[in-house]
């Protein structure tokens, strides 16, 4: 019975599914949280990862990846590449919106044409990895590089999307495929097609062969080439299906 762990687990995450569905309920008033486009709470902002309303939280209803309510579950409504309440579709027309000190300070989503929104991988930066500065609407425009990484990419708008550390286990590596710079699942991430970073139509994709504003290969804080399908591009140009090799051979 070879397929019998296989059932065992489709089994367990729909019993999840399940269970998380029936514990939703309406909360209570809350100072920092998130608000589905349909009026859905999706969880509290808070650096108390145990607390049951928490996005943070990935046994609560609203982190757990398996969760209908949960911006984490990328097959959900709120989290899905494709639909219209979702913050990782970059054409979404009623992402969710975020609630600080219970003042709307606008949508988050991967969607750049919104009006007075916050980009997604803005807010999961924030959310991650300095919770403090969120929670007090210290909300920047793009990710920042993080200093320590001596190689990366960065994109046209000077968002980071990654380092070019070839370990599959880093975090901040885009060939961690698990992780924000190397899911096919996220916004911030060149192997997203669906998203602004990675999809072949946009201006910022290493994948658009027609695009003069694809991401730059950074070392030592000094752009070295540019990682693009275009072949008419200035300069030093890097194939995006090339770049482990490309790395190898620079002994990067």
């Amino acid at each position: 019975m070879p397929d019998q762990p296989d059932k065992t687990k489709q089994v367990l995450e729909e019993a999840l599914r399940q269970l998380y569905g029936r514990a939703v309920a309406v909360p209570g008033q809350r100072d920092n949280y998130l608000q589905g486009g349909d009026g859905q709470f999706l969880g509290t902002i808070t650096e108390n990862a145990f607390d049951s309303e928490s996005i943070l939280n990935p046994y609560g209803p609203y982190g757990s990846i398996y969760s209908p309510t949960s911006i984490h579950n990328v097959y959900s409504k709120y989290g899905s590449a494709y639909s219209a309440l979702s913050i990782n579709s970059p054409y979404a027309t009623n992402p969710p919106i975020l609630f600080l000190n219970r003042l709307r300070r606008g949508p988050v989503t991967s969607n750049p044409y919104l009006p007075h929104s916050i980009l997604t991988e803005v807010f999961l930066y924030l959310l991650k990895k300095d919770l403090r500065a969120l929670i007090a609407g210290q909300i920047p425009d793009r990710v920042p590089a993080p200093t320590t990484a001596r190689i990366y990419l960065r994109a046209a708008d000077g968002a980071f999307l990654g380092s070019l550390e070839r370990n599959p286990y880093a975090q901040d590596s885009i060939f961690n495929q698990f992780g924000p710079y190397g899911s096919k699942f996220s916004p911030t991430s060149i192997f997203n097609q669906f998203g602004t970073y990675g999809s072949q139509f946009s201006s910022l994709s290493p994948f658009n062969s027609f695009t003069t504003t694809p991401p730059a290969i950074v070392i030592d804080r000094r752009e070295v080439a540019h990682l693009t399908k275009n072949l008419y591009l200035a300069g030093e140009k890097v194939d995006p299906d090339d770049l482990e090799n490309w790395l190898q051979r620079h002994g990067l």
